[in-house]
């Protein structure tokens, strides 16, 4: 039965690895009331932006700028604070994103790379006792995901330890926040 499931899903968007078929059925069945409003945003933004170039997987990538672009009081924040330059490095998402793989109809799947970036985000969001996974969970999940968007910050001399201590600094709450307006739209 689970088999001729594989198969009729692999079949029906013209897929030809079964890793393919099972992040996009993870993602499916994840709850995405986890997800603060504005990460949910950023999901929505990366699948539109994927549609946008005729891509027909969700890469890192596509999150990345979407999260970038999204709310300029967040991740960009985050990415000054590294010494990072966001409008650099979002220049390199684009051409990054120009050279992906075009596919053909409308249904958007999800890379096995970016569901273990979504993955991280959620393992990292419990790690710190959020309830809501946010946009600087997500940030991390792709930062830890070992792909091409991690490789971008490793250009840009963003190193991982001191990410994850202003990411630990902004969800502390020792540490005023005055760019985030309330708790659950992070």
């Amino acid at each position: 039965m689970i088999k001729n499931f594989w198969h009729y899903l692999c079949q029906n968007h013209y897929c030809r690895d079964m890793a393919c078929c099972v992040s996009t059925i993870k993602l499916i069945f994840m709850n995405l009331n986890n997800f603060t409003l504005k990460s949910q945003e950023a999901i929505a933004q990366a699948q539109l932006i994927a549609h946008s170039y005729k891509h027909a997987r969700l890469e890192t990538l596509h999150i990345l700028k979407a999260l970038i672009e999204l709310d300029p009081n967040v991740i960009p924040y985050l990415l000054k604070k590294l010494d990072a330059n966001p409008k650099m490095i979002l220049q390199v998402i684009e051409r990054q994103i120009q050279s992906l793989a075009k596919g053909t109809g409308n249904d958007i799947y999800v890379s096995p790379t970016a569901n273990t970036a979504i993955q991280k985000a959620i393992v990292f969001s419990n790690e710190l006792r959020d309830d809501f996974v946010s946009l600087e969970h997500l940030f991390y999940g792709i930062f830890m995901a070992n792909d091409d968007a991690s490789k971008i910050f490793a250009a840009a001399v963003v190193c991982p330890f001191p990410a994850l201590l202003w990411l630990q600094r902004l969800k502390s709450p020792f540490f005023p926040r005055a760019h985030v307006s309330s708790q659950r739209t992070s």
